[in-house]
């Protein structure tokens, strides 16, 4: 007779090391345990239509962020009571793994919610999935296994995953002979003459990981791609602070007309593809219920992708060749392969992000940029890191004229200090989701630059529901990137007729979220060697950007003060969109080495 799970010996939690370019390492440590509320479902008095069960994200991408322990224990509270939940709600932006895969339905605030009949008798509308892949630093597979046992009965599965960082298949094989495997590692030696290896690429790095969190779900009529910053396991999704974007994508014989052409739906397949084909997984596997054997990749290009409302921002362990200077993307006939790293960032932004005239009352703040480990950076990576990814170039005008900005007026980088990680929900050794070395926070370029993860408004013992979507007790695991611009409009007063130039509430020229720390390894850098001048990158990752060009719509960071209702397409961000700097001699920042 099977084993019941809870039978099973005690998991153990993956906790990282770091390498001093910021790249992670896993080893495991024994976890303590912790008092968690299991997923809920939801079921209504009255009959839900299928759309109002399920995620469906195939018009309108969604950014969710994980429901952490408080978000589960509150939505059990609200379960119990019949309520109405406005789109202001903090919970509409929260969601747990089970339910963006398509497992659970969409939680709602109804009585009745937590039927055991319900789940019992199975979901009506859940899309069948026929197939998944996994990528991903780390994963728990007991953990997978146990919580989202439907995944088990999926007829095709491979796992993409790093190798050596204790992602111990073994308790998924053996109930799943079927599924593949496939453990990748830039630091091994590449295979030759057809021999199996961990790195599948022309070269073998001194230091990089492969670092993507990434799924795609393949439904009966649709493909889902999740791109998220979360290791796989239940203390990552429970009591840390992460994301995801998600967006389906139906069949291109499902599509009646034939879709106008879309260069974002060219990109977005071309890249999606690039990045699966660098993985050199080539099994033909009959994907699709009565479809023929085919390779991921080519499964892949069955998918209809012109409706794409992102920009995906890989990373592939190589040496990229450049555009010549002032060339913004390739000129006809040139072949390239699709840009890496913050290079395929950069060229994002400066296509999509709506540049001001000369004449514009817009101002942008600094690049925000937030991350759970940091490499050994200079000052130059740093610049031309932070004036890639503004809008404008940034210059300070004064007597002198224009000058190039300091450092500090072009980039705040969002790293906790030390109360920070000893006060959250996980205490210190939370911080071991958080690996950066002390000489490289405390650079003289760096330590100016950080800004802290809480705020005045929202402290480590906040109760204000209204702030719940900021995360201060949770370990920031999650990895975002964005420059906030500030707007005018003219308000005319109807009884005098006069007009006053109002500032608009801040939003979001462009935003971004995925797997890259803040580190050459994952963005790479501009080097001249060997191969003449190119863009080296060192780990797998991988990001999605979206702009108000595309969605369009203003995106504003989250508040719960209706911004949905105004037409605005509200950010989950779990921190203040306004960062406050280091002020007080107690702000150090938190440091792996702390734990030593």
């Amino acid at each position: 007779m099977e084993e019941k799970p809870s039978k099973r010996p005690r998991r153990t939690s993956p906790a990282r090391s770091v390498n001093d370019d910021g790249t992670e390492t896993a080893d495991f440590l024994t976890a303590a345990t912790t008092t968690s509320t299991t997923s809920t479902t939801n079921s209504n008095n009255k009959t839900p239509t299928n759309q109002e069960l399920f995620l469906d994200a195939s018009q309108t991408p969604v950014i969710k962020l994980f429901a952490s322990i408080e978000d589960l224990k509150l939505r059990q509270d609200l379960g119990s009571r019949e309520i109405t939940m406005s789109s202001s709600s903090h919970l509409n932006y929260i969601m747990t793994l089970r339910e963006i895969l398509g497992l659970d339905p969409i939680w709602k605030p109804f009585k009745g919610s937590h039927n055991p009949t319900t789940i019992a008798q199975g979901y009506p509308g859940r899309k069948s999935i026929e197939w998944f892949a996994l990528s991903n630093f780390l994963c728990d597979f007991s953990f997978l296994m146990e919580e989202h046992p439907e995944l088990l009965s999926v007829r095709n599965k491979v796992f993409f995953t790093q190798s050596g960082g204790g992602n111990n298949p073994d308790s998924w094989r053996f109930l799943d002979p079927s599924a593949d495997f496939c453990p990748l590692n830039p630091k091994e030696e590449p295979s030759t003459y057809g021999t199996p290896t961990t790195n599948p690429l022309q070269y073998k790095f001194d230091y990089g990981s492969h670092h993507t969190k990434m799924f795609l779900v393949g439904m009966e009529d649709r493909l889902r791609v999740v791109v998220s910053t979360a290791n796989i396991g239940k203390v990552d999704l429970e009591l840390q602070a992460n994301g995801a974007f998600v967006q389906d994508f139906p069949f291109k014989s499902s599509v009646k007309a034939a879709a106008a052409p879309s260069s974002l739906g060219d990109d977005f397949e071309k890249t999606l593809i690039h990045y699966f084909e660098s993985y050199g997984y080539r099994t033909k596997k009959q994907w699709s219920n009565g479809g023929p054997a085919r390779t991921l990749v080519d499964q892949l290009a069955q998918y209809d992708f012109s409706n794409a409302k992102a920009i995906l921002i890989p990373s592939i362990p190589g040496y990229h060749a450049i555009l010549p200077e002032g060339e913004q993307r390739p000129r006809e006939g040139r072949a390239t392969k699709p840009l890496q790293g913050y290079l395929k960032l950069k060229n994002a932004i400066q296509t999509h992000a709506n540049v001001p005239s000369s004449h514009s009352s817009t101002r942008y703040g600094p690049v925000v940029s937030q991350f759970s480990s940091i490499g050994s950076l200079s000052e130059k990576w740093l610049k031309d890191f932070a004036t890639s990814l503004s809008v404008v170039p940034p210059t300070i005008t004064n007597s002198m004229g224009k000058q190039q900005p300091d450092l500090v007026d072009m980039i705040k980088l969002v790293w906790p200090t030390i109360s920070e990680i000893e006060g959250s929900n996980q205490g210190i050794s939370g911080g071991a989701a958080v690996p950066g070395r002390i000489k490289n926070l405390t650079k003289k370029c760096v330590k100016p630059l950080l800004c802290k993860w809480t705020t005045t408004k929202t402290t480590l013992t906040s109760t204000n529901n209204s702030m719940m979507i900021h995360k201060p007790r949770s370990i920031p695991h999650i990895k975002t990137f964005f420059q906030l611009q500030h707007q005018h409009r003219m308000i005319t007063n109807a009884d005098n007729g006069s007009s006053n130039n109002k500032e608009k509430s801040p939003s979001f020229a462009w935003f971004c979220m995925g797997s890259q720390n803040l580190s050459k390894a994952a963005w790479g850098e501009i080097i001249n060697g060997k191969f003449g001048k190119c863009h080296r990158v060192v780990s797998w990752e991988m990001a999605v950007l979206i702009c108000p060009s595309i969605m369009g719509k203003r995106l504003v960071p989250f508040t719960g003060r209706g911004e949905q209702e105004g037409g605005d397409m509200p950010i989950p961000l779990p921190y203040d969109s306004i960062p406050q700097r280091y002020c007080s001699p107690n702000d150090q920042p938190w440091n792996i080495d702390y734990m030593a």
